[in-house]
């Protein structure tokens, strides 16, 4: 027999680019169910790069380094990797002006010694500090929630070998919850993504990050949809068509490959084919896929004479709408990103 605790955890994905925060529960078998939809901002090791770089220029000048920057490319791609060791030919272009030492006089925390720029740990860390703020900020947010019960924190992907990312986790979270890193955090990346990628069912259910629905049409009524687009059958009856029918709600928890069913009929009886406008937003509740915040996201067209019948499969990393002709069974289907925003 095995016993599996039901543990929450918040899993950090902490790359060069971007800061993403998740948080899920251990269930039965090991899977996972996500508790809380991915949210993040672009607070990661590029935004470090962007402020050692900020320091240079102020030390160099914008336009001495923007020389630097256009004529030697290279050299700024080192930079980016070495903070310490100067570039020779960031070297060369700012000793036409004056000497490096000169640069340097009165900086606090950098000085100039045997051709490197010899920088101390507390300046380091200013140039983490915006970004560890950010990572601190939405942390923060997460754990605020009552109805989440976070024991583990587990760090990974490149930014997470930082020794001063960890330090500071273990001194704001380490006294409630558990601060985890593994010996190579970016190849934990890799291996997620191959694991689930043979058994996507592993992730058992997902937190929707936006309200998705599609376009649909409904008699029109001019104390309701006044201003709106309207369609005219053959017979001579008006649509509203552009009213918004929810599929599902930001921040509604679906299992993985969930399928709903929805049933349409035709609004003319001599139309030829019949097509699906699906639409996503940041909103919870919406009228219509025209107003504000709402994006156009995929289309479906299927021949008629009867493709009344649709399902909407949910749960994994993509949407995939499938729509059926009840007469002849012949099918069509599109897919969309189920985890952008």
């Amino acid at each position: 027999m095995i016993i599996y605790e039901m543990i929450q955890h918040i899993t950090s994905f902490i790359e060069s680019g971007t800061i993403d925060i998740t948080v899920h529960e251990v269930v039965e078998e090991g899977h996972l169910k996500e508790l809380h939809a991915a949210s993040g901002n672009d607070m990661g090791g590029q935004r470090v790069d962007g402020n050692v770089i900020s320091f240079l220029k102020d030390i160099f000048s914008e336009e001495i380094f923007d020389q630097f920057e256009q004529e030697h490319p290279t050299g700024l791609l080192k930079l980016k990797y070495v903070t310490i060791w100067c570039p020779l030919n960031l070297k060369e272009i700012a000793s036409q002006r004056q000497s490096m030492e000169c640069y340097f006089e009165g900086v606090r925390g950098v000085k100039w010694e045997d051709g490197a720029i010899m920088i101390e740990k507390q300046q380091l860390r200013r140039f983490l500090d915006n970004s560890l703020r950010a990572i601190e900020d939405n942390i923060k947010k997460i754990v605020q929630n009552t109805e989440l019960r976070i024991e583990y924190m587990l760090l990974v992907g490149g930014y997470s070998q930082s020794p001063t990312l960890l330090e500071f986790m273990k001194k704001h979270f380490g006294s409630r919850h558990k601060i985890l890193c593994p010996d190579e955090p970016q190849v934990a990346i890799l291996k997620g993504a191959i694991t689930y990628g043979k058994n996507p069912t592993v992730v058992k259910s997902r937190i929707s990050t936006l309200t998705y629905g599609f376009a649909t049409s409904i008699t029109f009524n001019e104390s309701v949809h006044k201003g709106k687009s309207k369609y005219v059958n053959s017979l001579g009856d008006e649509y509203c068509d552009v009213v918004f029918e929810k599929l599902v709600s930001k921040g509604e928890s679906v299992l993985c490959d969930e399928l709903r069913v929805f049933t349409r009929w035709p609004v003319d009886p001599t139309q030829t084919a019949m097509r699906f406008r699906f639409a996503s937003t940041k909103r919870q509740n919406v009228k219509f896929v025209d107003d504000w915040g709402v994006e156009c996201i995929a289309s479906l067209s299927v021949g008629m004479p009867n493709p009344d019948k649709g399902k909407i499969q949910f749960g994994s990393t993509e949407i995939k709408a499938t729509a059926t002709d009840l007469e002849d069974f012949k099918t069509k289907s599109v897919t969309f990103d189920f985890m952008s925003k």
